[in-house]
């Protein structure tokens, strides 16, 4: 029998601030762009008002419908960002959180460190991070934990898998708004190209988390 001092939850969170500055759908080519737009309007949507794709797509000086290469890099992402900034005197920083160098080995020493640092990111209230791997840019807005055996789904000392959610503005093909990926794959699909996970904060801005016409 099963002491009841042995069950719990298992770590699960989605944070919903995130999946209402979502812009979905995105334009062809264009999900860098939707998701800083959402990167935006999740940290300053109540002190603009909400940024829609276009108008944020006109500020850095293109259009949305024809807002570059399917994958324009993360270094462009990070000076988009820090455009936006400068154009609206705004505070904040913007970095690349995780690639294939920073992202450790499970198992292996500060490996339940940085995945903590991931879920207390998460959780922010002015960080938000853009996860890009596979040619595409998609924002990360929670996590989920299950034991790994069917007996142990309460058990709190159970080993777990580990998925990172993510908030999806590709609506085609029937593409879901919640896709996922474990994070032991993460290390793996961040080898390839410059990919990586990027960090947006509004670094001491008052963030009012009811953003008006939302």
């Amino acid at each position: 029998m099963i002491k009841p001092s042995t069950l719990g939850y298992h770590d699960r969170y989605v944070n919903n601030r995130i999946l209402k500055c979502l812009s979905r759908p995105q334009y062809i080519y264009s999900c860098g762009l939707t998701s800083l737009t959402c990167v935006v309007n999740f940290l300053w949507s109540r002190k603009l008002g909400i940024i829609t794709q276009e108008v944020l797509a006109r500020q850095l000086g293109f259009s949305a419908k024809s807002s570059g290469e399917e994958s324009p890099g993360n270094r462009t992402i990070l000076k988009w960002f820090r455009k936006f900034r400068a154009i609206h005197h705004l505070t904040g920083t913007e970095n690349l959180f995780l690639d294939a160098d920073s992202y450790l080995a499970p198992n292996s020493v500060g490996y339940e460190k940085m995945v903590a640092n991931v879920k207390r990111t998460v959780r922010s209230k002015d960080t938000i991070l853009i996860h890009h791997t596979a040619n595409h840019y998609n924002i990360v807005c929670g996590y989920f934990e299950s034991a790994e055996k069917p007996d142990e789904a309460y058990r709190k000392d159970a080993f777990v898998k580990r998925w990172l959610l993510l908030a999806e503005h590709y609506d085609r093909d029937n593409e879901g708004p919640i896709d996922s990926i474990r994070f032991r794959d993460l290390r793996k699909a961040l080898r390839d190209k410059d990919y990586g996970v990027l960090r947006f904060n509004s670094k001491g801005e008052k963030v009012d988390w009811a953003p008006r016409h939302m």
